[in-house]
């Protein structure tokens, strides 16, 4: 179906994709976007109709089982008053005997286990082949994938050998070389004296700003030593002022050295008083 889908025409486009036979040569790189999003949508409908196939599969086979039903086995009657229905129809036919029913139920549970055991080898094998389709699939994707980076170098290619053969053609063209060739480098001068422009004003401002910093870190360095020296100068007076409080501490002393020796002296003077008045 999706090859009758695909029509004629697409093949006649594949077989002209790297034919320059006009001016606007196909561009590849577009042609593999399209063909690797319709390589993904294809992943995309195989995934749902093998998904969907594989569960129908499954549903058919189970109900093929259980249309089987399970094994019948002889059982009780509730009452004393005989078998069940199961084994008056066995008894219909015929009697038979102990080990002719054991055969029998034998054979219905072989033939039960061999169903389901081809059952379980279907689903196996279904399940291999959806992997195995999908995993071609996963393959063609990572391929086109790598043809896709080969022809964005092949169109890059051809943009490259188009403008060199313009080139080409217009340095020999006669009549009118010196005008577009003229214009062509007025425009790339132009464009370099832009640039240098450019260029330029960018770097004075990049030296105005770095003579702003500087100036900033003259000032901060300036700042910084103004501050040492002051803390230098209030360190030595802090150190004069404990020195004059030391010396002053020393005089302290030795005026109260001395007092204390007056006061000892007058108290000696006054027991001598008191001493020479009661002898009085």
């Amino acid at each position: 179906d999706m090859t009758d889908c695909s029509g004629h025409e697409e093949g006649l486009g594949a077989r002209m994709l790297f034919r320059a036979n006009t001016d606007e040569a196909p561009k590849g790189e577009s042609i593999m976007k399209n063909l690797i999003s319709e390589v993904e949508q294809l992943q995309a409908l195989v995934s749902r109709s093998l998904g969907s196939a594989f569960g129908q599969q499954v549903t058919s086979l189970a109900s093929d089982q259980e249309s089987v039903g399970p094994i019948s086995l002889p059982r009780r009657a509730e009452t004393f008053g005989g078998f069940d229905s199961h084994q008056m129809n066995v008894y219909k036919g015929g009697e038979k005997d102990e080990g002719e029913e054991v055969q029998d139920l034998r054979r219905t549970e072989s033939d039960s286990v061999l169903k389901k055991g081809g059952t379980a080898n279907l689903m196996f094998v279904l399940k291999r082949n959806n992997e195995q389709v999908l995993q071609s699939i996963t393959q063609l994707h990572s391929l086109l994938g790598l043809l896709q980076a080969v022809v964005v170098q092949q169109d890059t290619y051809i943009e490259d050998q188009k403008l060199l053969l313009t080139e080409r053609t217009l340095s020999r063209i006669s009549f009118r070389p010196n005008s577009l060739i003229e214009q062509e480098k007025q425009r790339s001068l132009e464009k370099q004296r832009q640039e240098l422009a450019n260029l330029q004003k960018q770097q004075t401002l990049h030296q105005e700003e770095r003579r702003k910093k500087e100036k900033e870190w003259e000032a901060r360095e300036k700042e910084l030593t103004e501050r040492e020296s002051q803390l230098g100068q209030k360190e030595e007076q802090i150190q004069k002022g404990q020195h004059g409080l030391e010396k002053e501490r020393e005089e302290l002393q030795q005026k109260k050295a001395a007092y204390q020796l007056d006061l000892e002296r007058l108290r000696t003077a006054q027991k001598q008083l008191e001493k020479e008045k009661e002898q009085l």
